[in-house]
């Protein structure tokens, strides 16, 4: 038979040539088409193993495929969390800064006009208790202390 028609066997090498060790041998894979025809000489078990290898191919590659599919998925959600941290770093930070420095000019801003605010008080402090250390010298004459005080301070 020829190969052609699905003769299973090699076919002979022209006469006078050897099969030598370059010569190669082109297809050792049966076709589909040829395996109905080949049941009969093969026996059962063989196709068994065949049809478990390739059952076993398919899982590998399946698998393999869903891997990968893993993978990339992991990887494009690994980018977008990393993607996601990086913005929120470049956008939030400055904005923390900002807020924090705004913070300590306001803390600066309100400790200087309370420090003004005690100084002025203190030394209007000061000068009351030295004036009432004067007025304490003259407590023999009461008419004349409220001649000495100052009407421009007075309101009313």
């Amino acid at each position: 038979m020829n190969p052609q028609q699905g003769d299973l066997r090699l076919s002979e090498p022209p006469s006078g040539q050897g099969v030598g060790c370059g010569d190669r041998i082109r297809d050792r894979r049966i076709p589909s088409d040829l395996r109905a025809g080949a049941l009969s000489t093969m026996p059962n078990a063989n196709w068994e193993l065949f049809d478990s290898f390739q059952q076993q191919q398919q899982l590998q590659q399946q698998q393999q495929q869903q891997q990968q599919q893993q993978e990339q998925q992991q990887q494009q959600y690994y980018l977008h969390f990393h993607l996601h941290h990086h913005l929120v770093a470049i956008i939030f930070i400055p904005l923390l800064l900002l807020l924090l420095l705004l913070l300590i000019i306001t803390i600066i801003i309100i400790l200087i006009l309370v420090i003004c605010y005690y100084k002025d008080n203190a030394t209007g402090i000061l000068l009351m208790i030295s004036n009432n250390d004067d007025d304490d010298d003259d407590d023999d004459d009461d008419d004349d202390d409220d001649d000495d005080h100052d009407d421009s301070y007075n309101i009313g």
